[in-house]
């Protein structure tokens, strides 16, 4: 039976990778020759300074008091990690596409805010950004955030159900 095995460890948030147990490799993916008896397990540590994102608060379906137009439409994102979160790259779609410019991050216990018009919310205190393409359902859709490998980061579906609005 000389067929390699390849394996590739993925550290959950708030983890990583260290080494494996059973081969002498500290790479994250690896092929080897397994032999008879041989269990082979991947090693991680707690990160002191890790962060992601969730998305934390959906606002959709405009009230009239606001304007009712949808230019006050935006999807929060929350850090809830002990560390700052790098943005660069990850891709929110679904009900908008929306990709987050390089050096964009998310501090630690912060958000940050995507919206429809950005101008409408520039006296906040958190760094908000806006989509050019989209808009979000009145009637519920869903959300996903994925990065650069298209590894889910955060999914929902909202909608719009009794007893709404709040």
């Amino acid at each position: 039976n000389d067929i390699p095995i390849q394996v590739e460890a993925k550290a959950k948030v708030g983890y990583n990778f260290v080494r494996w147990e059973g081969i002498d490799s500290t790479d994250p993916l690896v092929t080897f020759m397994p032999t008879e008896d041989m269990t082979v397990t991947a090693i991680y540590e707690e990160a002191d300074d890790w962060g992601f994102a969730v998305i934390s608060e959906i606002h959709f379906d405009v009230p009239s008091e606001q304007g009712g137009d949808g230019n006050k439409e935006f999807i929060e994102l929350y850090n809830p990690g002990p560390g700052s979160y790098d943005l660069s790259g990850l891709t929110i779609r679904g009900a908008i596409d929306f990709v987050f410019p390089e050096t964009s991050s998310i501090a630690s216990k912060s958000y940050v805010l995507l919206a429809r018009n950005a101008d409408g919310y520039k006296d906040l205190d958190i760094p908000v950004y806006q989509w050019s393409d989209g808009k979000l359902s009145n009637s519920g859709e869903q959300i996903e955030i994925v990065d650069r490998e298209n590894e889910p980061v955060d999914k929902l579906v909202y909608e719009s159900i009794s007893p709404w609005p709040l």
